[in-house]
């Protein structure tokens, strides 16, 4: 199934590899035009594909021409000039929107891409007419019985006791359960989360990845070829992934039978406690902390105000499933004067610094805390409003979500792990490379490497757009040189 959310160097090649099974006359394999029909309806889908059908062979850009002779560009043609492009996408010339159009009717494929950290594998497909791309990972599964299966001797003293010994051993229906499971869950998590946009001008094409694995039964078709194990407890999963660029290259991994099923408490606390710790840098990176006030008032002036927007947007900065830390504004003033009025001056400082945050659409709750006075009279000093996120909440936080199978599957197109700062060997050159390759793209690496977050790549389950980076980098190497990979945005 098609999963849509509301909002190598191997050469690319304008054909479709003929080992991805049949293909339609648009150039799409017959597993993809299944989902795509799902997707759109079929009359729709068929119409679409239909006026896509027949694929660009790679024909230089001609002149039109007449019984076979080329004519020069601009000439008229049977007497008829060309008619100037128009329009708010139109380009400047006649040839570019031939070109154009050209390229809208291609169906494009990068099979067994090799991401150029070095990483991962998998097939990539794109149909600019239909703003659909694919990218494809397939998986040989091989299932093995549990590691802590006993000896066959115990196995029939534990038959004849009368205890099931079948949680031991896959049966063919618990083997064809697992495969789907596990990827409805991955394409469930990966397709879909973002937009790849053409910021060429004139050229205003999409790629929406339908990104998946693909179980097929011949190991020399696959990608990786996968272990599952049967087991009753989560034990761990891995992908070994680093791909030299050598012919035929295949992974392997190692996966549970558990995998599909998604953890609804997975290191909450130490999501929690990360996300509190964003939340400092934030202040002090904005300098938002204290807020200072006139004596008596409870007025935030043009620095504090342009400081606390400053805050605002570190604040929003956030993975969209990391917690909801409460940021904490403690109000004080200065001890000169009646009690009662320093007490309700340090309230309406507090008010005045969280409204303006909540006023600057801050996603996290905003608590106002009056202190009161403090310190000595007449101390300037005391006469402010702190910030800070509530160091309490992580607590009784238990709300960080994980998906096993996702996570694992990022490694099998490229990605690194975040949980973990690698500073050294291939994996920090690994990590390198992907920075870097977030700086082409115009998209932010993590925050903080080795911090656990919400994000599918550390201990959560968003896929952000730094996950698509590999995903990117194949859609360039397929559209080039008509939209380089530069010219393609992650929306």
């Amino acid at each position: 199934m098609l999963y849509r959310r509301s909002r190598s160097t191997s050469t690319a090649t304008e054909r479709e590899p003929a080992r991805s099974g049949p293909s339609s006359g648009s150039g799409m394999p017959q597993f993809m035009r299944d989902d795509v029909m799902e997707r759109g309806g079929a009359g729709e889908a068929e119409a679409s594909l239909d006026a896509g059908s027949g694929m660009d062979a790679g024909v230089a850009d001609a002149a039109p021409v007449d019984s076979g002779i080329g004519l020069p560009g601009g000439v008229e043609h049977d007497g008829i000039a060309p008619v100037p492009p128009s329009g708010p996408d139109a380009c400047a010339t006649i040839e570019e929107e031939e070109r154009k159009s050209r390229f809208e009717a291609r169906s494009f494929s990068a099979p067994d891409f090799r991401p150029s950290a070095g990483f991962g594998k998998f097939d990539a497909y794109y149909w600019p007419r239909l703003s659909l791309m694919a990218a494809v990972v397939k998986m040989k599964f091989n299932y093995v019985q549990a590691d802590d299966t006993p000896s066959l001797g115990v196995l029939i003293q534990m038959a004849a006791a009368g205890q099931d010994i079948r949680r031991f051993f896959w049966t063919e229906a618990e083997k064809r359960q697992f495969a789907a499971d596990y990827v409805d869950t991955v394409s469930r998590h990966w397709s879909f989360a973002h937009t790849f946009r053409s910021r060429k001008p004139c050229w205003p094409f999409a790629a929406e990845p339908h990104v998946t694995p693909r179980v097929v039964e011949d190991k020399a078709d696959a990608h990786f070829d996968v272990t599952v194990h049967k087991t009753s407890t989560f034990r761990g999963s891995d992908f070994s992934a680093r791909n030299p660029g050598t012919p035929g290259w295949q992974g392997t991994g190692n996966l549970d039978s558990l995998d599909p099923i998604d953890i609804a408490d997975h290191h909450s606390t130490d999501v929690a406690r990360s996300e509190r710790q964003r939340l400092e840098r934030a202040v002090a990176t904005a300098g938002a902390s204290p807020v200072r006030f006139a004596k008596g008032s409870a007025a935030l002036d043009p620095g504090a105000v342009a400081s606390l927007a400053a805050l605002a947007d570190l604040m929003k900065a956030r993975n969209p499933s990391d917690p909801d830390v409460p940021m904490v504004c403690a109000g004080f003033a200065s001890a000169e004067g009646d009690a009662g009025f320093n007490s309700d001056l340090a309230q309406r400082r507090a008010e005045a610094v969280a409204a303006e945050l909540r006023r600057a659409g801050v996603p996290q709750p905003v608590a106002a805390a009056g202190r009161g006075a403090v310190g000595l009279p007449d101390d300037a000093a005391n006469r402010r409003v702190d910030l800070a996120p509530d160091a309490t909440f992580e607590g009784g936080y238990a709300g960080n979500a994980f998906s096993p199978a996702a996570h694992e599957f990022g490694h099998a197109i490229g990605l690194p792990d975040e949980y973990v700062n690698r500073t050294s060997g291939v994996l920090g050159d690994k990590q390198t490379a992907f920075v870097n390759l977030a700086q082409a793209a115009g998209v932010a690496p993590p925050d903080r490497w080795g911090d656990e977050t919400s994000s599918l790549m550390s201990v959560g389950v968003d896929v952000l757009p730094r996950h698509y980076l590999t995903i990117w980098e194949a859609l360039g190497s397929m559209t080039a040189p008509d939209i380089s990979r530069d010219e393609w945005s992650i929306d």
